[in-house]
């Protein structure tokens, strides 16, 4: 497992394959401390056997929400104190358990949405769960295989990229029901997903090809696609809104692509970031 999400609130939190989050100083700090940019300057300690995935912050309770793989669970994590402060147990809702992966916060109903495969048969889910009360409210079934998930705005809606069907699956937050599903096109593996509030559009990433796709979240439809690298494998895309970039790590290259989603190109590409990012 390698990166798997990465949210600033004046620092970053980066979910390691160890069972700690890291703690890098990032640039909102940088006129109070400018030697520490980019360093590691705390760890949270999560419990045994979590293995930590997906992350997402909620600007209604100042409280991180990791998605724990290993253990079923999702941790509540307090970033003044540094400290997992409650867990949210998926126990007894899926018979054998299941597997917590990516994770999407909902301001317009303060939910969270978290997408999870069962472990008896596979099969995809996402939960949701109440913040006020950190208990699951409800599960959402989707097609075979979930990756990335990502809350639009401008639509309310949720959209969770399945690898299993070569699809973007569209949820209605208001009613917590899937309301569609975008194909991708034969051979398509989505994994990562984004959203760029300039233009509204949603960029997929394809774990097994070089390509990225665009999906307009006004119509439900592919726009076109953005060529990475030859022989990339891109999973992970994050948009910056202080530069307009799109970042999608490549695990096969141990690179970073940056697109100009403008322009619908590649524009530089960081190197060196470590083994297989995700």
């Amino acid at each position: 497992m390698g990166l798997r999400g990465i949210i600033v609130v004046g620092f970053i939190i980066l979910m390691a394959t160890t069972l700690l989050a890291s703690i890098i100083l990032g640039h909102a700090k940088l006129n109070r401390d400018p030697p520490n940019i980019g360093h590691v300057i705390a760890t949270i300690q999560l419990g045994p056997g979590t293995g930590p995935w997906g992350i997402a912050y909620d600007p209604s309770n100042g409280y991180i929400y990791v998605a724990d793989s290993g253990s079923n669970t999702v941790s509540v994590i307090d970033p003044v104190k540094y400290t997992v402060i409650d867990t949210v147990s998926f126990e007894g809702i899926f018979t054998g358990g299941s597997v917590p992966q990516e994770i999407a916060y909902d301001p317009s109903n303060g939910y969270l949405y978290v997408t999870l495969i069962t472990k008896e048969y596979g099969f995809s889910y996402v939960a949701v769960i109440n913040t006020k009360a950190n208990t699951v409210i409800g599960t959402i079934p989707i097609s075979l295989g979930s990756g990335g998930i990502v809350y639009d705005p401008s639509n309310g809606y949720i959209y969770v990229a399945t690898p299993g069907n070569g699809a973007v699956v569209v949820i209605n937050g208001a009613n917590n029901t899937a309301i569609g599903t975008i194909q991708l096109g034969a051979g398509a593996s989505p994994w990562g997903i984004a959203y760029d509030p300039n233009n509204g559009y949603l960029y997929v990433t394809d774990s097994e090809s070089n390509i990225v796709y665009v999906i307009d979240g006004a119509t439900n439809t592919v726009m076109g696609t953005i060529q990475l690298a030859p022989e990339s494998q891109s999973e992970g895309i994050v948009y910056d809104p202080s530069n307009g970039y799109l970042y999608a790590v490549d695990y096969s290259s141990d690179a970073v692509s940056v697109i100009d989603p403008v322009k619908y190109t590649v524009i530089d590409t960081i190197v060196g970031v470590g083994l297989s990012p995700q």
